[in-house]
């Protein structure tokens, strides 16, 4: 280790780690890539990475029903209508609402858990 109250060495902030080159996966949802997602196989579970920054850890089969809400959420979250092959842009100011009435959504409620 060189000595820092020598003066002839000079004194740097920046170091190089690594390498980091892992093996992950791409998400793939109807065919289409899942942008910003990165997946990786541990032991017995998967790791979901979102732009290399946040991840959780779940089983196959959650991943399966969470990576196409997350697709869809990070769409629709970008501007667009959904992700895949039906996403196109949307226009904030060209949006029709339908309201339901309380008694409309407790019918369409039961009829969900029929």
């Amino acid at each position: 280790m060189p000595d820092i109250r020598n003066k002839n060495v000079a004194i740097s902030a920046t170091e190089m780690v690594g390498p980091f080159q892992e093996e992950y996966y791409h998400a793939v949802v109807d065919g289409f890539e899942v942008p910003y997602i990165k997946l990786r196989k541990n032991e017995s579970d998967w790791d979901l990475v979102v732009d290399g920054r946040y991840s959780v850890t779940a089983s196959g089969d959650e991943m399966d029903r969470w990576i196409w809400i997350i697709a869809n959420a990070m769409a629709i979250a970008a501007g667009y209508t959904s992700h895949g092959e039906q996403s196109i842009p949307t226009n904030p100011f060209h949006r029709r609402l339908i309201g339901l009435s309380q008694q409309e959504f407790d019918e369409v409620k039961s009829e969900d858990h029929a």
